[in-house]
């Protein structure tokens, strides 16, 4: 969702776990997801329908909510900041009450 969103290189996107042939099966995977459904993600609701899954939907619902409500939101780890991510996509301002709660070294 986030290499949709962004653009560069799978592997930018995900922490390498396990051995170096499971992170490969895990670029490939990303690669084809994001070469089939390419063409239209330009929207980042239909980006989020099409690349990520129900909890991205709900995380994204419930950063949504505690905006509305105005409520701060620290965002930790890859799942929530694609959620966030989406909510940007969509209206920048739509994640001005979130923080990073750690950034990685990738």
């Amino acid at each position: 969702l986030l290499m949709a969103l962004h653009g560069r290189a799978a592997l930018d996107w995900i922490e390498p776990i396990g051995d170096a042939d499971m992170t490969e099966r895990r670029i490939r995977l990303i690669d084809k997801a994001v070469a089939l459904h390419g063409g239209h993600v330009k929207d980042p609701l239909e980006a989020l329908r099409r690349l990520g899954g129900r909890e991205i939907a709900a995380i994204a619902g419930a950063i949504l909510a505690a905006r509305m409500e105005r409520v701060p939101v620290v965002l930790d780890g890859i799942v929530s900041l694609a959620a966030a991510a989406v909510l940007h996509g969509v209206r920048p301002d739509a994640i001005d009450h979130c923080l990073l709660g750690h950034a990685t070294t990738n």
